[in-house]
């Protein structure tokens, strides 16, 4: 967010304004979701003597009964932690009515500890809502001054009593590194201060937790773009320059760009469970297609097939899904592994010379598959 400059300088200026303002929204929604989300923590518990399948809040807990036809209950943390229930229960299950096992009630402990740990994350999620809004305020009027004319002789107004775009600038990333901060305590607060089960068996996190891995993954990624811009790190033409030659790429190298970009895309949406260090692959395909180095092609097509078996396997492991989050990361796995064949395809095609044996009239055709900026005499790509 800079004033004044060349035309490279404001263009992409104008991109990283609506960029923070479009994850200062985003951010904003998650967060609201995230407080009242119900599923931080799933897992089995036993409450009153039945099994109950819990999802577990910041503030209350779930009890769905195993028989679905019923409906679930929803019980307060803190009644559960003041209950005290730790008595042991007799269940019943042979036909003689005499008792086979006993199952535990989960005791008020484990109710008292997920109590602390949600009330602590949500003080923290709550504080992120402050930066998220001054952000989003910000990169507001900042566009706006583009936009509107008041907006303008308003921060006009505003620059010349001192606030400079030098100092506007560090504020907006001295707020957007707060936010950051607050949503990586809030991510690191409750697993480690959570149990890992909710009375019978292991528990995992649940869908709302994998929101804030969203949003400190989104806050991650537009910071390292707004500080880049703000700190100078990158030349505004050559990154315009760069665009501009993605744009303007013969067919199939956008489309291989394209590509890449969506398999980019979806290990996003995996790394809402986990990361997936494959994403690099993709990285480097984006390397080749910029500087046509051969080494680049070469172990690119040499980290995809070798990732093919790993991918393919790990599809079939989430063939059947216990969560969203987990049928979102098997539906982008697929879609990736669809993609990465799409890719390979398409990079081999780039890089091989192809000619045609066919004619359909008596002058030579062209090649299909040339380079559009150094096309050769018989229409040849060479890297």
């Amino acid at each position: 967010m800079t004033a004044g400059g060349s035309s490279a300088d404001a263009s992409l200026d104008s991109l990283v304004t609506r960029l923070v303002l479009a994850a200062s929204g985003v951010v904003l929604l998650l967060l609201t979701y995230s407080l009242g989300g119900g599923e931080w923590m799933v897992g089995v518990a036993v409450h009153a003597g039945n099994t109950r399948m819990a999802s577990v809040g910041l503030g209350q807990v779930k009890l769905q009964p195993m028989d679905t036809r019923r409906y679930p209950d929803y019980v307060s943390l803190h009644d559960l932690c003041v209950q005290n229930y730790s008595r042991s229960v007799t269940m019943p299950l042979s036909l003689d009515g005499q008792p086979d096992f006993e199952l535990l009630e989960t005791p008020h402990d484990t109710w008292c500890a997920f109590e602390l740990a949600g009330a602590r994350t949500a003080s923290l999620l709550g504080m992120a809502w402050l930066p998220a809004l001054l952000a989003l305020a910000a990169s507001a009027v900042y566009e706006l001054k583009t936009q509107v004319a008041s907006f303008d002789a308003v921060f006009q107004k505003v620059m010349a009593l001192g606030l400079t775009a030098r100092v506007f600038n560090a504020f907006v990333l001295f707020v957007w590194a707060v936010l950051w901060l607050l949503l990586v305590l809030a991510l690191t607060c409750f697993p480690s201060l959570a149990p890992v089960s909710v009375g019978v068996g292991a528990a995992h996190l649940g869908d709302s937790f994998g929101l804030v891995r969203a949003m400190v993954l989104l806050a991650s990624l537009c910071g390292m773009v707004l500080g880049s811009h703000v700190l100078q790190l990158w030349d505004a033409a050559n990154m315009i320059e760069l665009v501009k030659e993605m744009l303007e790429a013969r067919a199939l190298k956008r489309v291989l760009y394209l590509l890449l970009v969506a398999q980019l895309g979806l290990y996003a949406v995996v790394a809402l469970r986990a990361i997936d260090w494959a994403f690099l692959v993709c990285c480097v395909g984006l390397f080749y297609l910029d500087t046509k180095a051969p080494n680049a092609l070469v172990a690119y097509v040499m980290l995809t097939v070798a990732t093919l078996p790993l991918d393919f396997v790990l599809l079939c492991s989430l063939s059947r899904p216990a969560s969203f989050l987990q049928w979102a990361s098997g539906s982008s796995y697929a879609l990736i592994l669809f993609l990465k064949c799409c890719s390979l395809i398409g990079m081999l095609m780039l890089h091989t010379k192809v000619k045609f044996a066919v004619r359909l009239r008596n002058e030579p055709q062209e090649e299909l598959f040339g380079d559009a900026d150094k096309p050769t005499a018989r229409g040849e790509y060479d890297a």
